[in-house]
């Protein structure tokens, strides 16, 4: 008697957890072979929650996400035919898309809120459209001093209004709803192109609108792309005149962004991956460094994360200054074969390569570098190859004779890897005469400057 209430009350539960659903019918003219693909988000992950469907799918989503933004694709092979983002509410989703002669009826059944939201986007893209062509003919006007010139810039004002009060009207009506807050946290006021600096002003305005505390942007496509186009802006504050990025200004601008998720554990921490992903696949070591210490390691629990304590540790194994991690190896050079320590070549600088026969970006960049230290005096380069296979890595040492060569069979988990926190190919450590360190490099550029000296 007790296990088959036990079963009553659970199932009860389980039809309480999933208690709505997102429903997609394809109706007329769809040809057979379509895939349709139901996406939810949550930060910067992306993540599948139906890809099985045909012609009718139907996802049940959990009564504890009350505020939301899907997406639908579908797909015929590996091309791309229909994709669209679908508002969630709390209240069920039900569309029909019917096809015939190659014209698409969106049917909403069930969901007045799509509705009015589809209606928000045609009209708003039809103004962003006329806009762009607009600024396009602004910009490449011959005379600036014409009245047709005059003209024009008075009608990109106007429309830029429209746009205005596009927003305002619908935001107007649906402040609260996840309509309302969906295109507020999508809006960006256009600032007066024709004065001062563009890219500070969007900084400045930036938050306006947008709050990075909404719980619906951290459950849309929302969270990636404004916080992307953040970084866009603040990266072009912080360019130099030789391309590189000052990167206290970026902290600056990344501080800024940051600050304002401090009322939300899970958003801040949602952002944090997002920045760190993002800069340590850009290989901008300072700004990782700086993310991981100043940040991450401050969160609730970052003391149980094996992985950031591993890296914390790295920084201070690996500070400018401190001697460099050291092993016993053997090593081929010139075709012979011996056993070495980096202590052995105390007196001399050492550049310590990393990288491997399979990487595309070593096999550009080693013949660049080789030239470059070939002319440095008082030099010795050793290279760390992350090769489990013998011989494509004899081979490619071939090309660098003069180099001492260590084939890392364990690849990421050797000590050599471990000891330096390499995670890409190539990457250079400068060693100076006395055993320490001067310091990381991911490029020739990068490189020449440590060992400028």
């Amino acid at each position: 008697m007790k296990q088959i209430i036990y079963t009553i009350v659970l199932l009860f539960s389980l039809q309480l957890l999933y208690s709505q659903s997102v429903q997609v019918s394809l109706k007329g003219d769809w040809e057979d072979g379509l895939k349709m693909k139901l996406y939810g988000y949550y930060g910067v992950e992306k993540y599948l929650m139906d890809s099985s469907a045909t012609f009718s799918l139907k996802v049940n989503i959990p009564d504890s996400l009350r505020r939301a933004v899907f997406e639908l694709y579908i797909f015929k092979g590996k091309s791309r035919l229909y994709s669209r983002p679908l508002l969630y509410n709390g209240r069920p989703v039900v569309l029909e898309l019917y096809l015939q002669d190659d014209r698409l009826d969106v049917r909403w059944r069930q969901s007045g809120l799509n509705s009015l939201f589809e209606k928000y986007e045609n009209e708003k893209d039809s103004l962003e459209n006329r806009l762009q062509v607009l600024l396009g003919l602004y910009n490449t006007a011959p005379d600036t001093t014409s009245s047709f010139y005059g003209k024009l810039y008075n009608e990109i004002v106007r429309n830029g209004k429209d746009l205005e009060n596009l927003f305002l009207d619908f935001w107007g009506e649906h402040k609260g709803d996840v309509l309302g807050d969906y295109i507020r946290n999508d809006y960006y006021d256009l600032p007066d192109f024709s004065k001062g600096n563009l890219a500070e002003f969007m900084k400045v305005h930036y938050f306006d609108y947008f709050d990075p505390l909404d719980t619906l942007v951290v459950h849309s496509p929302l969270f990636r792309s404004k916080l992307e186009d953040y970084l866009g802006l603040a990266e072009g504050l912080a360019a130099q005149k030789d391309g590189e990025i000052n990167q206290e200004i970026l902290m600056s601008a990344l501080d800024d962004y940051l600050n304002l998720t401090a009322g939300n554990d899970a958003i801040q921490a949602a952002t944090l991956q997002a920045l760190w992903q993002k800069y340590h696949y850009k290989s901008m070591d300072g700004i990782t460094k700086y993310l991981d210490e100043e940040w991450i390691s401050t969160q609730c629990h970052a003391e149980n994360d094996a992985t950031l304590q591993e890296r914390l540790e790295s920084y201070k194994r690996l500070k400018k200054g401190n001697k460099a991690p050291d092993f016993e190896f053997q090593a081929m050079r010139l075709n012979k074969e011996g056993t070495y320590h980096l202590a052995d070549f105390k007196g001399k600088r050492i550049v310590l390569v990393f990288w491997a026969s399979w990487c595309p970006h070593c096999e550009q960049m080693l013949p660049v570098v080789k030239k470059y230290t070939d002319k440095l005096e008082n030099t010795v380069v050793v290279a760390v190859g992350l090769d489990d296979n013998r011989k494509p890595w004899l081979t490619a040492i071939q090309r660098y004779p003069g180099w001492y060569h260590i084939q890392a069979k364990e690849k990421w988990e050797s000590p050599w890897a471990k000891a330096y926190s390499i995670y890409a190919t190539p990457t250079f450590y400068v060693i100076d005469a006395a055993g320490r360190l001067l310091g990381k490099a991911n490029n020739e550029s990068e490189l020449r400057k440590l060992t400028a000296h």
